[in-house]
């Protein structure tokens, strides 16, 4: 091999060694950092998915979120709406469907739109669950 060859395949094998090293346990990549780079807008559980196809086209799931009202006030009995365009993680990494949302599980929510009504309803951009009870 000629010290070309070797000085043009040298960016090609650190690009590999990189990539193995992320290769190791799923432990130690934050699956998070995919998620909106601010708090989330509450922390709590689902509760009681609403009527809705969720594989319809234009489905809409609803939840009820029940969350720390000393924490979130704002969102006390929120009346949340996922469709297609919301990005479901787990804390492994999975990505989720809307039909695999289910009561019970313990999540952060990041909203777009929240209708001023009590309870609030908010349009969910991005979900996180923590926890699936």
């Amino acid at each position: 091999m000629t010290n070309r060859t070797r000085r043009a395949l040298a960016p090609v094998a650190a690009l590999a060694a990189l990539l193995l090293a992320a290769c190791g346990t799923s432990a130690s990549i934050d699956w998070s950092a995919s998620l909106p780079d601010r708090d989330p807008s509450a922390v709590g559980t689902l509760y009681s998915k609403g009527p809705a196809d969720p594989t319809g086209p234009g489905a809409v799931v609803l939840f009820t979120l029940i969350v720390n009202v000393d924490e979130y006030p704002y969102f006390e009995n929120a009346r949340l709406s996922f469709d297609s365009r919301t990005v479901i993680r787990t804390a492994t990494g999975e990505v989720l469907t809307l039909r695999e949302l289910a009561s019970g599980m313990r999540v952060e929510v990041w909203t777009d739109i929240c209708a001023e009504s009590f309870p609030i309803q908010c349009f969910v951009t991005d979900v996180y669950v923590t926890d699936v009870r």
